[in-house]
Parts: C-alpha cells; structure tokens; sequence
C-alpha cells in the first residue's frame, strides 16, 4: 500500500469519554491501524474499549468538516451496469430464481426470472432464507402506500430493490458521489445527514441503517431523529458490525469490521441495545443473520498481504474452511441485526 501521509491536525477532534456510555474508562485495542481497504485516508489510528459498555470507538478521530477525505474511493461510487443475475454464475442464477419466486408470492410483485416453487423451497433453505431476509431488510409486505426511508443509501441498491417489491423509497447520504449514483439507478435521493434528517417534512414506515450508524460521529442524535421521524407503528432496522464478533477474536487487527478511519464506533449486543432503548425505542429484537462469508475472505486477504477488494482464490479457500468450522458458533454474530419500534409511552 502507498504511503498516504498523515491526516491533517486541524481535521482531528479528541473523543475524551465514551460516544456511547460517557464512561471515561477505556483501554487501548489497537494503535497505527491504518485504511487498508479503500487505501484513501491518510493516518494512523487508535481504537479503544469503552471498560464500562464494552463499545469501541476511534480517538482521536476525523472531524465532520474532513471526515469526507475518508471516501474518497469508497464502494457507494460505483453503480455496476450489470444486474445481480447476469453477474451471478449459473448455479447461483437457480437460486436467484428461487429467490425471486419467494418474493413474488410474499410481496405480490413479478421479478424476473422467476422459479414459481421458490415460494416453498425457500423457507426450507435456512441459509439462503437467512440471506434473503437481509437482502430484503425484512420489509413487510402489504406495502401498497408505505414507505421506507434508506439514511445512508449509497449507491440506491437497497432502494431500487424497493420500489420493486411496491415501496415508496427515499434515500439520504452525505456523500455526494453516492447520491449521483444512486439517481442513476431511478430512486428517489437527496445530499444530507442527520440535520437534513430531522428537517424532512414526511415520515417514514420503515426506515433502515445498513452499516450506517459505525459511520456516525453521533449516533444518539441519528437514532432520535430515526425516532421522531417514524410514523405510528413504524419499524427501524439497523445493521452493524459486532465487535465482540469471532472474526474479530480470529483476526484482530485484520479483522474487515475494523476499517479505520471510516468506522468511527463499533458496537457490540449490549451497547446497541442500550443506546436504543436512550433514544426511545422498544421492542428491540437482534435477528439471527447469515454467516458473512466475505468478512472472512477479505480478512484473510489482509492477513496475507493482499487486496481484500480482490483476494486471491488460496484466501477465499481458507476462509471458507474456517467459516465451515465456525458455523456452529452461533452466539458472536459478525452483524448484529436489529429491528425496533419507537417507544409511544
């Protein structure tokens, strides 16, 4: 990786205590990590655990005037004309197709291509059941008229799948490259964060974070305003990843979910839960999820010295290995999923 220089000073803020709990009392995981992934962001990091919530966070950290040099080349930039089906290989295209014969029957809608049985086979296919559920985001069905809004969408993926399945969908992102891509797809996308969050004039049935709230210098003040903006009844789904995970304890520093300087925060169970339950939502619910075997392969490939965007076929076999052997360990999720209702009391 070339040397990308230090970040610059006047771009740094301290994080003293806390962003989760306000406790003062830490320890450091991890010192020099640098952006290995995207090899965009300059500096070195340290990351440090929060004694008393077990949550971890960057400090010190960018601020939110330079946070954006951090996305220079990130993945939201890139909106592949290609669809899911014509880059699967053909074993993976029956499995679509049995996918979208499940999605058919649950939303009322007409995918193609289509395997009508997939209606019947899917629910019977744990895994890939798994996998469609949070392809999906676990959408309800009935959307005729309902709303979701995608605070931030990225490229509009999420969103474009979406509208095919009969929802009203609408897209926030800071990023602006993200949002330009995103538009390209179809769907409904606008520049902002959480000021311009809490200053929409609509509200949402349904509104998902998809590896959004690491991102956030102030998650508290994201998921409040998630909160207000939810309609009766509504539903917030959130994904994240675990930093109490086993990809984390199998590869430490190499671990994927690191990825300095972008993910500023890093949850486990107990600290989500929590600071869910601050920001006023109830019946929280952690969804099992599908073993993310790409979180593996990528952090093989850091260990070996490679690009995790493109590992070698040796990495993606040893990851796959270990994954197998790992399967069983249910109770340290690399994601954790989450959906929760605002509190009305």
């Amino acid at each position: 990786m070339a040397k990308l220089g230090d970040w610059p000073d006047q771009g740094l803020e301290r994080v003293r205590e806390c962003p989760i709990c306000s406790s003062k009392e830490r320890s450091q995981i991890y010192e020099g990590l640098e952006d290995r992934i995207f090899q965009c962001a300059p500096g070195k990091w340290q990351l440090h655990k929060c004694s008393a919530c077990g949550s971890a966070y960057l400090d010190p950290r960018p601020n939110k005037s330079t946070i954006g040099m951090a996305y220079d080349t990130y993945y939201t930039h890139d909106a592949r004309k290609k669809t899911r089906f014509e880059r699967a290989k053909r074993t993976e295209k029956v499995r679509i197709a049995l996918e979208n014969g499940y999605l058919n029957a649950k939303y009322g809608v007409r995918l193609l291509p289509s395997l009508v049985i997939g209606q019947f086979v899917l629910p019977r296919m744990p895994n890939r059941y798994k996998r469609v559920r949070r392809f999906t985001r676990d959408l309800p069905a009935g959307s005729v008229g309902r709303s979701v809004l995608d605070f931030g969408s990225g490229s509009g993926e999420f969103l474009e799948l979406a509208k095919s399945l009969g929802w009203e969908g609408y897209g926030l992102d800071l990023d602006r490259k993200a949002v330009e891509t995103a538009r390209r797809r179809g769907v409904s996308c606008q520049v902002g964060g959480v000021q311009e969050l809490e200053q929409l004039d609509k509200s949402f049935d349904y509104i998902t974070l998809s590896h959004v709230i690491e991102h956030v210098h102030n998650p508290l003040d994201l998921l409040r305003a998630c909160r207000a903006t939810l309609n009766t009844e509504g539903v917030l789904w959130i994904e994240t990843p675990n930093i109490d995970s086993l990809g984390h304890q199998r590869f430490g520093s190499n671990w994927r979910g690191l990825e300095p300087p972008r993910h500023l925060i890093l949850f486990n169970p107990s600290s989500l839960n929590q600071i869910l339950i601050e920001a006023g939502f109830s019946d929280i619910e952690f969804i099992e999820s599908v073993f993310p075997l790409e979180v593996f392969v990528a952090s093989e490939a850091l260990v070996a010295g490679e690009d995790p965007l493109a590992p070698s076929d040796q990495c993606v076999r040893r990851a796959a290995q270990l994954a197998a052997e790992l399967q069983s360990m249910r109770d340290d999720q690399e994601f954790l999923t989450v959906r929760a209702k605002g509190d009305r009391f």
